[in-house]
């Protein structure tokens, strides 16, 4: 998956054409960023931090699983 992903949801319901890198969008992606910024700053996300670990002992779904019913793997 790429990092960052920007579809037009009225033209491109089912996500299938990737604006991140088309110029003409550049404002939008910049407003974006800082919104989300804004509110992981508001919300103390521990992401702005560093990756988030699970604690000793928890078991977690798997990253490229697509069912959260599948067999968890130890953390």
């Amino acid at each position: 998956m790429p990092e960052e992903a920007l579809y037009d949801l009225t033209f491109d319901p089912t996500e299938h054409d990737n604006r991140v890198h088309d110029p003409d969008c550049q404002a939008v992606l910049q407003d974006m960023r800082r919104k989300l910024l804004t509110w992981m700053q508001q919300t103390q996300d521990p992401l702005l931090n560093g990756p988030v670990r699970a604690p000793s002992g928890a078991v977690v779904n798997r990253v490229d699983g697509i069912s959260p019913h599948e067999p968890p793997v130890p953390a």
